[in-house]
């Protein structure tokens, strides 16, 4: 009713503050992942995505962190690529690996409050194999006596088939 009809110009101004405008949040967001992306702040990345039980997003955090050949890994860095791969949610445990980062972070910070935890876990981590061998032996021998069961069952059942046919054999005898 009294509106003009939006001219090419004004669509062009409009563009071009849109433009500008998307121009500014990037580079302010670039700003802020440049000075978000701290040790600190990908620890703490690293930890909430363990706590969430997102392991793959967790190894993807301390992954960013460990870099052997421009800085020495930070403890913590290499506690928690340990407790992440020990952790039993975790469907890509892996001991092996979580025993390289513990005892690299007693061989290495032997001096840091987290080493002594890391023995603690070495300690659970050789306990666990030593019973997991002892369960592993243990298994095989209950099979083995459940095989000799099985055996022992076959043998009685042909026993009770001789002694039904021998209880025959003696009745037609009488």
């Amino acid at each position: 009713m009294g509106r003009k009809p939006v001219g090419p110009r004004q669509y062009l101004l409009l563009h071009l503050a849109a433009g500008l405008i998307a121009l500014f949040l990037a580079s302010g967001c670039q700003h802020f992942q440049t000075e978000g992306s701290s040790t600190e702040h990908l620890l703490d990345q690293a930890e909430t995505c363990r706590r969430q039980l997102d392991f793959a997003c967790a190894e993807r955090w301390l992954a960013s962190l460990r870099h052997p050949e421009t800085t020495p890994a930070d403890p913590r860095v290499i506690y928690l690529a340990g407790l992440v791969a020990v952790d039993a949610r975790n469907p890509e445990q892996d001991f092996h690996k979580a025993c390289e980062c513990f005892q690299q972070l007693v061989r290495d910070h032997a001096e840091s409050p987290l080493a002594a935890e890391a023995v603690v876990w070495l300690g659970l981590m050789g306990e666990m194999h030593t019973q997991a061998e002892t369960l592993e032996r243990l298994q095989t021998a209950n099979t083995r006596l459940e095989q000799e069961i099985e055996d022992h069952k076959a043998h009685l059942s042909r026993m009770e088939k001789r002694l039904e046919r021998l209880k025959a054999v003696d009745l037609s005898l009488e």
